[in-house]
């Protein structure tokens, strides 16, 4: 996945920001397009995450849906 993130340099808050939007497709069950949108603060820490089409899952949460 490329790292195409866009800086928000926060005009009215004076905070910098960054986003990046993705689309994401599925491989084995799901081939429905998912729109992931992330914003990070200036030390490029998640601070804000969206999801549309899909829900976010954790990583143990994959793990167990993955077993047979």
């Amino acid at each position: 996945m490329r790292n195409d993130i866009s800086i928000n340099y926060g005009e009215n808050s004076g905070q910098t920001t960054y986003f990046t939007r993705k689309t994401v497709i599925g491989e084995q069950r799901c081939y429905q397009p998912i729109e992931v949108e992330l914003t990070f603060n200036s030390r490029y820490q998640l601070i804000d995450q969206k999801v549309t089409g899909g829900k976010r899952i954790t990583q143990e949460e994959f793990e167990a849906e993955a077993q047979p």
